[in-house]
């Protein structure tokens, strides 16, 4: 076993700078030292860089074009070194100081064909709470059918599995969703019991004007990822692939 298990916080940013430093903080207050910031940036006028240039002590950051968030991930996670990622907007924040040490006290322990280790996320705006996704693996999983079911920016994944795994850069809103609907599987997921972070319910997914474009990656995804599955994700969906004491037994085995 690793003596420390390193965090990658991932980013994508654009003329972010509204939020930027509230994200970037809430990393560096963090009690737990081993994490890196990966930011990868499309190339912003609005005062990003300088702001992550403030941060150069903790942040590592490239600002070149990009064809989109998925794009800029997978360049971000080329960077990475760390052993697990987890995806941050650029006005999204970790919940409290100690929100990687509780983490890596549960990540320690799952078996290595764990690939996505999940928790709580709170959502809002501004930071007022209107929201909270807190479902069991069995909810994550069967959501597949009509939803985004796993709470991404509060979900680690491995690393090695990113790098080799990258998101497809045809998607420029579902892309996570896609990612997701491909590779999860109810025994390569696990439910870490702690808060993890803190969703602005202001992206590019919940704009106006990206509702059409996101309902048409949506279908598409529908059809080519969730389709060749879709008794997989039913039978999840009828409480037939795994028990309530199969579900406590999993959440006992990896996480306390």
């Amino acid at each position: 076993m690793k003596q420390h298990i390193r965090i990658s916080i991932i980013m994508a940013t654009y003329n972010a700078a509204a939020q930027l430093e509230r994200t970037l903080r809430s990393v560096e207050r963090q009690c737990y030292p081993h994490w890196e910031i990966i930011v990868q940036d499309g190339g912003s006028t609005d005062g990003t860089l300088e702001i992550l240039e403030s941060h150069r002590a903790s942040v590592s950051y490239v600002s070149e074009p990009d064809r989109g968030i998925y794009d800029a991930w997978n360049k971000a996670v080329a960077r990475a070194g760390g052993d697990w990622a987890l995806f941050l907007g650029a006005d999204d924040f970790l919940m409290n100081d100690n929100v990687l040490a509780q983490c890596v006290h549960f990540l320690r322990k799952l078996d290595d064909d764990i690939i996505f280790a999940y928790g709580v996320l709170l959502m809002g705006a501004n930071g007022n709470v209107s929201g909270i996704l807190n479902r069991s693996r069995h909810e994550v999983f069967s959501l597949f059918i009509s939803d985004m079911g796993l709470p991404f920016p509060a979900t680690f994944i491995r690393t090695d599995f990113l790098k080799s795994h990258p998101f497809d850069r045809i998607y420029k809103i579902a892309g996570d969703f896609a990612f997701c609907a491909e590779h999860i599987r109810l025994d390569n997921l696990a439910r870490l019991p702690v808060c993890v972070s803190f969703f602005e319910l202001t992206g590019i997914s919940s704009s106006e004007n990206s509702r059409k474009q996101l309902l048409r990656e949506r279908l598409r995804i529908l059809k080519t990822k969730v389709e060749p599955r879709i008794e997989e994700f039913t039978a999840a969906l009828m409480g037939t692939a795994e028990s309530s004491e199969q579900e406590h037994e999993f959440i006992n085995r990896n996480c306390n």
